[in-house]
């Protein structure tokens, strides 16, 4: 047996109030609908058509009562901010603001959420994780800005919580709700340009172009899918989909992709209105109807048909594709959509990445993080970060560091130059040496080292490598520095490093020793450095 409603602490126990608002947890609030109509135009609504269902036993009427999903707690604060009452001295609790804040937002109370939100930027210095986590969940532009401004002052990002202990943004991002991976790339946009952000940039929503693109070729791809199914001849069954799309298909060629379809294949006659969106005929159709969207379904029963069908680019797209495939028991789909899939992953691994994670494919997602080492994280953003948790975002940026900092550990290890050639003295024109010794002495050299050296001779006096290592130095520090952006980053091949990079340093031949060291070195360097930082890469656990 349900509890009995309790009534309401002052001033919302009131007998001449006129309407009654009945929290989730049962407790009701005697209210007066003038000052609620004013509040909130939603109220005004639902007084419009509350029923009276409860008596006021001190006056024998009947009070028009509302029932709402919000506990008493939440509403009496709500209440009191509507009411010209004296609001308590008692300090606000941070972690009460967003569900009294939610209540106000869902029912268009500007008065409350303006006061609501200059209570959350008081908090902003002490706990400035928590104030911007907010102003993220409810699209508060003023409030986030100013939790992402007073985290500047920490020099560790993070925030502090009730209990005045500090917690590191790896721990808060776990816990946090309402925030997304890319409501988190734009904080550390923030942090990286020290606040000094262009007008135009929001902490709450993306400001890149492209963020619906999306959607529009999705659309854009099921108009297509629509066109293929209207064309087909004679078709003799029909695929329902779940927003009514009707694609009309051939059984023969379903069955053989799908036997999970192919089953549920139960003939009917169809209503006028059916019949005449396929035929005229009065043919008994049967209807299969599924759970997908036609979106998906137009995009996968395709493949029913012989030819070269499109994929959608978007991963996330494509996955639920996969998911429907699979479940459809669809295999040689599956091969297709699995094929295209390990593509993006190569092409586009940070899309991937986080379509992986939303999906739950944890073996992808350590695959794609690995690919992820190729770019530089801090520049890139990708339209699936709005739908995956902040904390897959951190955990990526931890890898790449830990990515980072052995990828650079590796090339300050690397031997950048070579020994010390043997001087090969080069015979002289006097010396009788008959022909075939000159020729068993030059395959002699080429063994002992490369083609180059078997015409080794004295440097000359302007030869570079008499100077310096230039260009071994210039490179090394190129090197470096793109390792600590993207310690998986691809190296020219040695053709490109030695045509770029010895043009000058070997414009005459017979080469002298110190070019010979040089040419080496730059074999040496683009062969040896990317396979060892490679191997470094791929002992770091994601």
């Amino acid at each position: 047996m349900a509890n009995a409603p309790t009534a309401a602490a002052p001033p919302f126990d009131r007998h001449d109030a006129d309407i009654m608002i009945r929290s989730a947890d049962g407790i009701d609030f005697r209210v007066h609908s003038q000052i609620l109509n004013v509040a909130s135009p939603i109220f005004e609504d639902m007084i419009a058509v509350a029923q009276p269902e409860v008596e006021d036993t001190s006056s024998g009427r009947h009070i028009p009562t509302v029932t709402l999903v919000e506990d008493g707690r939440t509403l009496d604060t709500l209440l009191r901010l509507c009411y010209p009452v004296e609001i308590s001295d008692a300090p606000w609790v941070l972690e009460d603001i967003p569900a009294i804040l939610d209540a106000a937002m869902k029912y268009i109370m500007s008065g409350p959420i303006s006061v609501l939100v200059k209570e959350l930027i008081t908090f902003a210095k002490a706990r400035p994780l928590q104030v911007w986590a907010t102003g993220c969940q409810f699209g508060l532009e003023k409030v986030a800005r100013a939790g992402a401004e007073a985290a500047l002052h920490f020099r560790q990002l993070g925030t502090y919580n009730f209990a005045r202990e500090f917690v590191p943004v790896e721990t808060f991002l776990e816990t946090v709700r309402g925030v997304s991976a890319g409501h988190y790339f734009r904080l550390l946009e923030f942090q990286r340009r020290d606040g000094a952000v262009p007008s135009a940039f929001t902490l709450t929503s993306p400001t890149k172009q492209g963020s619906n693109a999306n959607s529009s070729s999705a659309s854009s791809a099921t108009a297509v899918a629509d066109d293929f199914f209207a064309s087909l001849p004679y078709p003799d069954v029909i695929c329902r989909a779940a927003d009514g799309i009707d694609l009309p298909l051939h059984k023969a060629l379903l069955s053989m992709a799908s036997p999970v379809l192919g089953n549920r294949v139960q003939p009917r006659r169809l209503d006028a209105a059916e019949q005449s969106r396929v035929n005229s005929t009065g043919t008994m159709l049967p209807v299969i109807t599924c759970a997908e969207d036609g979106a998906v379904l137009s995009t996968l029963l395709r493949f029913c048909y012989p030819g070269d069908h499109p994929l959608p680019n978007d991963p996330l797209s494509l996955l639920a594709i996969l998911d429907v495939a699979e479940r459809y028991q669809m295999a040689r789909i599956v091969g297709v959509i699995k094929k295209y899939w390990e593509t993006i992953i190569v092409q586009d691994p940070l899309s991937a990445y986080f379509a992986a994670v939303v999906s739950g494919m944890e073996d992808d997602v350590r695959r794609a993080a690995r690919h992820t080492l190729r770019l530089e994280l801090s520049s890139n953003y990708v339209p699936e970060m709005e739908v995956c948790q902040p904390h897959m975002y951190h955990k990526l940026l931890d890898y790449h560091e830990r990515a980072q900092n052995s990828a650079v550990a590796v090339a300050s290890m690397f031997p950048w130059t070579s020994n010390a050639l043997p001087v090969v003295s080069i015979p002289q024109a006097t010396s009788p040496t008959p022909q075939n010794n000159t020729r068993r002495n030059g395959r002699h050299l080429r063994r002992a080292g490369t083609a180059a050296q078997a015409t080794q001779r004295p440097c000359d006096p302007g030869c570079p490598g008499t100077v310096n290592r230039i260009w071994i130095d210039e490179r090394r520090a190129t090197l470096r520095q793109l390792l600590a952006r993207q310690p998986g980053a691809q190296f020219d091949s040695d053709g490109a490093h030695f045509r770029s990079s010895t043009g000058q340093t070997l414009s005459a031949k017979p080469w002298c020793t110190c070019c010979q060291r040089i040419a080496d070195d730059i074999v040496r360097l683009g062969k040896g450095l990317p396979e060892r930082v490679a191997s470094e890469l791929d002992k770091i656990v994601f």
